[in-house]
């Protein structure tokens, strides 16, 4: 209760940042001839803002745009001085260099140009350099430096994310006036948008493609009908883990053993032989991570023995497809903080 109530005294903070990039002169810094579709949640991880780029991206590239990703490589070794993660030809850093998100959407996307960086504008300019007209912008919604022509903001169906404490007392980082600030809301959940929820607005679900390996690689993908009625250990590093494993359990899976660290935890080869020994105790005969967590267990893959790993290869469905609207440039930019 002090938590959240402290929480309520800083909302008037959470906009301030914002507020103070869109009403200064300079602040706000354009790439030319790039067109920056900006993804953000409310929460400080665990919105499902990742699968969103992964699934926009996708959608771009598919409908003829040259598009590349941009995020921050959170905690990776070139977070601070930006890098080129994936030129949209072949993988350049692992997930040590390029942090796991970034990793991973460079696996799933081998053909859209991955690039991170704490400076979004310079990794920006880095992307249009590698021949990009569009880029989907992971995390940016905040990153307020960077000029935007679309906000897109990943929400929770039920609201449970906007009812969190604000942060440092808790995980919401979104003012809740900047709801309405973006151009479009995802909302994730059964596939339909909330009643009074401000337009336009767009209905998604999480559904499994199917099983993979450490590799991410779609090609030899399992059907995920393979986790039925089958005892699971369940190995986490990520922000809602209690999702994931309702989600494994959703899918038929008896989950025996759940490890759950924190998020972008980088699990050690100790520590993995450890879960793998617990995990034959509990009589699991399946170790189940998400991709997420598989770009970041590959260093130490080996000590896992011989459990039969499987990766959950999940994607964000969007009730009616993406927008036309969005799929192609415009020729207006809202250079909005």
């Amino acid at each position: 209760m002090i938590r959240k109530l402290l929480g309520r005294g800083l909302e008037p903070m959470l906009g301030a940042r914002r507020a103070w990039y869109r009403h200064g002169p300079g602040r706000v810094h354009e790439v030319d001839g790039l067109r920056v579709i900006a993804v953000g949640g409310a929460l400080l991880g665990g919105s499902g803002k990742t699968p969103c780029t992964e699934s926009l991206a996708r959608a771009l590239s598919e409908s003829g745009e040259r598009v590349a990703i941009v995020l921050r490589g959170y905690k990776s070794r070139y977070e601070s001085a930006g890098a080129v993660v994936s030129d949209g030809t072949r993988v350049l850093l692992d997930a040590d260099g390029a942090g796991d998100e970034a990793a991973m959407l460079a696996r799933l996307l081998p053909k859209v140009p991955v690039v991170i960086g704490a400076d979004r504008v310079a990794a920006a300019a880095r992307a249009r350099a590698l021949g990009a007209s569009t880029v989907v912008a992971d995390g940016a919604f905040d990153a307020c430096e960077l000029a935007r022509d679309v906000e897109i903001l990943v929400l929770d169906r039920d609201g449970g994310d906007l009812a969190e404490s604000a942060a440092p007392f808790g995980p919401r980082r979104l003012a809740l006036k900047d709801v309405a600030r973006a151009d479009l809301r995802v909302y994730v959940g059964d596939g339909r948008v909330p009643p009074g929820a401000v337009e336009p607005s767009l209905g998604a679900r999480i559904v499994a493609r199917g099983l993979v390996g450490l590799d991410l690689d779609r090609s030899a993908a399992r059907p995920v009908s393979g986790l039925n009625g089958r005892r699971v250990a369940l190995l986490t590093g990520i922000a809602r883990p209690r999702r994931v494993k309702a989600f494994v359990q959703s899918l038929g899976g008896v989950v025996v053993l759940h490890r759950s660290a924190g998020d972008h935890h980088r699990f050690g080869a100790i520590e993995l032989a450890a879960f793998a020994a617990s995990s034959r105790i509990a009589g699991a005969d399946v170790l189940v991570t998400t991709a997420k967590d598989a770009r970041r267990l590959v260093p130490h893959e080996s000590a896992l023995g011989d459990m039969d790993v499987a990766v959950l290869d999940v994607a964000l469905a969007i009730e009616g497809g993406w927008p036309g609207w969005l799929l192609h440039p415009t020729s207006v930019r809202a250079a909005r903080a």
